[in-house]
């Protein structure tokens, strides 16, 4: 895809913090110039995946700063 057509995205704030989002999107439609076939077994990475609830990360992030990925019990 074009690169001219990407934007990235800007930090948002939530609470006191600032978050900056490593990804870029485009505002117009783009067109691919291939597509791939994909299953969730060609990621071998898939049974780390998992949701989060931002309250509980807003809350283990305030009580642990520097603990990041926050993904255990505090």
């Amino acid at each position: 895809m074009p690169a001219d057509h990407f934007e990235v995205q800007p930090p948002i704030t939530v609470d006191d913090t600032v978050i900056y989002i490593a990804q870029v999107a485009s505002p117009r439609p783009v067109e691919p110039a291939a597509g791939l076939v994909v299953e969730p077994g060609d990621f071998p990475f898939v049974a780390q995946i998992h949701g989060h609830e931002d309250d509980l990360l807003r809350a283990r992030m305030a009580a642990d700063p520097k603990g990041f990925p926050w993904f255990e019990e505090p």
